[in-house]
């Protein structure tokens, strides 16, 4: 008679358990509404972080101001206004992690060495890269605002994976069947990047195997297409995630990844894209001797005559830079164009290396022959470090210095905490690898990103106010 009361007893217990579940689970589903307007501020910062400089214009048939206005700042104000409302409400409150607040006192220290480099060198202040710098500094702080519980965190990675799948599957559909660029190649990998690693972070957290095997299958594509930045910032995310995984003995999700992995190569092979990755592989390879392999030189007949031609060849004439000139009869593998930037952003960094040439200081342009010469005009040095020198000395680089081991400091101690954030940590390092071959400060925001996600769940972490794991 014991038994059966104690067996009741049990089915009783778990039915209740069950009963229990299902009501935290339509909670989760009848959001009140200062939640709804939690997840649309992340929502919009979500977009901040993904949109880049891409203005209204380019989308929508408007023109003057409000077609040049960026989709950032419009989105950056809507989270502005919600975050607003919740923190009147008593329902957000200011960021209180110490390591935060070093990330975002370092952007006051960078708006303040530009204002000083100006001032002193008697030049037009750089309002846009001082408004680039404040947005970006208002778009951590509110960010560090919103993220209160790891739900937090797991919608903003889940509405950024999504993002950048679906804008990773439509470029690879448009360019693969009509030639058409959704964005540019260099956007699309920070991007992907950045949804990877959002996606690395909800798979090691709640163990992800659909999320998992759609990142990496679609970041693939990129890889079909590019076999420089993209490739080398997005290995260091597989690299980091295989290690994590075999550490985590998830040898089925590490399955999963090959799997993935090998059928997206296997779709570039078919679509003819691996053609593109042998070209830059013989090029790099045979150190720039094969470079007609991948673009056969023109005629000199063909170009001889043209406007684009004088214009060349006065470049290449130009005693104060003759090795930067890209000769007619020679077809150079595309590396050389960035160890072009980098040698002028030297020389220009070597006239005024405390104060720095400006925020329109640099100014390169460079000639390439394809069937006729193009002009093409460079406005920063394609390297992070080097152009934050070159616009406004070695003070303002040291300060972003400092920003950069903050950030780095942050991702460290809350990997010490949480091995979810081994993710933030491989995002951060696969972006900084991006920037060092194409970027500017304002691409490189996702580092920070990356670090004030970290802060926050480890800040969540120590105070106690995870919700359950869904893994145990």
């Amino acid at each position: 008679m014991d038994a059966i009361d104690e067996t009741e007893l049990t089915e009783k217990n778990g039915a209740s358990a069950r009963h229990e579940s299902l009501i935290r689970r339509f909670d989760v589903l009848e959001l009140k509404w200062p939640e709804i307007i939690r997840f649309s501020a992340l929502f919009s910062l979500a977009l901040v972080v993904l949109a880049g400089r891409i203005d209204i214009g380019r989308v929508l048939p408007l023109e003057g101001a409000i077609g040049e206005l960026e989709w950032s700042v419009v989105f950056l104000a809507v989270a502005l206004v919600l975050t607003s409302w919740l923190w009147r409400t008593d329902r957000a409150r200011f960021p209180t992690e110490p390591g935060s607040w070093l990330v975002l006192g370092g952007f006051a220290m960078l708006m303040a060495t530009v204002l000083a480099a100006d001032l002193i060198a008697d030049r037009q202040p750089a309002l846009g890269y001082l408004f680039d710098l404040a947005r970006m500094a208002l778009l951590l702080f509110l960010l560090a605002m919103l993220l209160e519980s790891r739900r937090d965190i797991v919608f903003f990675s889940a509405v950024c994976l999504m993002i950048g799948a679906s804008v990773g599957l439509l470029e690879y559909i448009l360019w693969n069947y009509n030639r058409i660029y959704l964005i540019t190649q260099i956007s699309l990998s920070r991007i992907l990047v950045f949804s990877m690693a959002c996606g690395m972070f909800m798979f090691l957290y709640k163990g992800s195997k659909l999320a998992l095997f759609s990142v990496f299958a679609i970041s693939t594509f990129l890889l079909s297409g590019s076999l420089k930045v993209s490739l080398l910032s997005i290995s260091a995310l597989v690299f980091v995630l295989v290690l994590a995984m075999v550490a985590k003995r998830e040898f089925a999700a590490l399955t999963a990844v090959l799997i993935a992995l090998g059928a997206g190569w296997t779709v570039s092979l078919m679509t003819g894209d691996f053609q593109n990755i042998a070209n830059r592989v013989a090029v790099v390879s045979s150190g720039g001797q094969n470079a007609a392999f991948a673009l056969p030189p023109p005629p000199v007949s063909e170009s001889a005559d043209s406007e684009q031609d004088v214009t060349a060849r006065g470049l290449c004439v130009d005693v104060h830079a003759p090795d930067l000139c890209i000769n007619p009869h020679v077809v150079v593998p595309d590396t050389t164009e960035r160890l072009r930037m980098w040698i002028y952003g030297f020389r220009l960094l070597n006239t005024s290396p405390w104060l720095g040439v400006g925020a329109n200081g640099y100014d390169l342009d460079l000639v390439y022959y394809y069937r006729q010469p193009v002009l093409f005009n460079y406005s920063y040095p394609h390297n992070v470090l080097l152009g934050t020198a070159v616009s406004h000395g070695v003070p303002h680089l040291a300060a972003f210095g400092i920003v950069l081991l903050s950030a780095l400091a942050l991702l460290l101690t809350a990997v010490g905490r949480t091995t979810a954030t081994v993710a933030f940590l491989a995002g951060a390092g696969g972006i900084f690898i991006a920037s060092m071959t194409g970027g500017d400060l304002y691409d490189a925001r996702y580092i920070f990103v990356f670090a004030i996600m970290a802060g926050a769940l480890f800040a969540i972490e120590v105070k106690g106010q995870s919700e359950p794991d869904l893994r145990n």
